[in-house]
């Protein structure tokens, strides 16, 4: 679909028949051979055309949503919102599904204010309420805008809607174990954010392999490795575009201190957290001449909240002053000049 206007006849004005279908739409067709060409939705001020029969070179495009998603056939997990019918403001219910055609929301409900033009915009992969809910409320206190994404839609949106009116934050369902929906999840977050600023993969898979099966353990390779070189790859061509760009990892000890070092998730601390640091190593030396910043952020204490730590906190008065830090260290990493960019920043207690 596009704007009024947008699509133009060229030729063959002599032979084109339209008919007005319900005096809601106006469907042009050729009066020889009977091809379909475009439609104009009168009410809507829009017009759609099949794509392939756009004059080249066509216009730049990717997918925003899914419509009529409960006839589907079988899952879709492509991270592309998923409506039940069609969006409100087309007639439909607006109900949003997730990807097996459960309702899990209405855009009624989920509907966000324009990012202000002037907002930075600051992407977490992998949003959770430990590492990730720190960032957000440090960035959304500090006039950032915050697109967050995780799997569960539902979640996101019930965070988004705490911000609601304080700061620009947007829910995006993704699930960072099939990382061939990495690319489309990027391309929607830049159209309705309106730039990628800053990106922060914080997706890790705590599993030891040995009690794990062989798919399971193929979708942690994917969280924890390949999805991270998805979303820089998609990532980077908006930043060269800019002109610059930041993207983070979210490390710890484990990247360091060895595998058997925690008494739990044994082989996820070589497998992952390392891994973040050795890419951060990698592409830092390579893009750091191009004003792209690449970082892992080596954090060196719990950061409670989460589902990954399931112990009480035994110090809440002292874990509040490191979830504070970890906030500012963050905003100050990103305000570095460039001579002083390094691969890696140590957050400590």
């Amino acid at each position: 679909m596009f704007p009024d206007g947008s699509i133009k006849l060229i030729s063959g004005h002599d032979v084109a028949t339209h008919f007005n279908k319900s005096g809601a739409t106006e469907r042009a067709f050729c009066g020889k051979c009977g091809t379909y060409m475009f439609a104009n939705a009168l009410q809507f001020k829009m017009q759609g055309s099949p794509f392939d029969h756009l004059d080249e070179p066509r216009p730049q495009t990717s997918p925003q949503m899914h419509v009529n998603y409960y006839a589907k056939r079988r899952p879709v997990t492509d991270g592309i919102v998923k409506f039940k019918d069609f969006p409100s403001p087309f007639g439909g219910s607006g109900d949003i599904m997730d990807d097996d055609g459960n309702v899990i929301g209405n855009d009624k409900q989920t509907k966000e204010e324009p990012p202000a033009i002037s907002a930075p915009v600051f992407v977490i992969m992998g949003y959770g309420l430990a590492v990730g809910d720190a960032i957000l409320e440090k960035l959304a206190t500090n006039g950032w805008a915050v697109a967050i994404v995780a799997r569960r839609l539902d979640v996101l949106q019930a965070k988004a809607a705490e911000w609601s009116g304080k700061a620009n934050v947007k829910a995006f369902a993704g699930d960072l174990s099939k990382p061939e929906t990495i690319a489309p999840l990027i391309n929607r977050i830049k159209s309705e954010m309106g730039s990628i600023d800053v990106v922060l993969y914080n997706a890790t898979s705590i599993s030891v392999p040995n009690d794990v099966s062989i798919d399971q353990l193929i979708s942690n390779v994917h969280i924890n490795t390949t999805s991270l070189h998805a979303t820089f790859n998609s990532t980077l061509p908006i930043f060269q575009a800019a002109g610059k760009g930041t993207f983070f990892t979210s490390g710890g000890g484990f990247g360091t201190n060895g595998a058997w070092a925690v008494p739990y998730g044994a082989q996820f601390g070589a497998g992952a957290k390392a891994y973040f640091r050795n890419f951060c190593q990698s592409a830092h030396a390579t893009f750091k001449d191009k004003h792209i910043f690449v970082c892992n952020l080596n954090i060196q204490a719990l950061v409670y909240g989460g589902v990954n730590i399931t112990m009480q906190d035994p110090n809440p008065e002292q874990s509040n002053a490191f979830r504070k830090k970890l906030g500012e260290v963050i905003l100050e990493t990103i305000n570095l000049n460039e001579e002083k960019w390094v691969d890696e920043v140590i957050i400590s207690a």
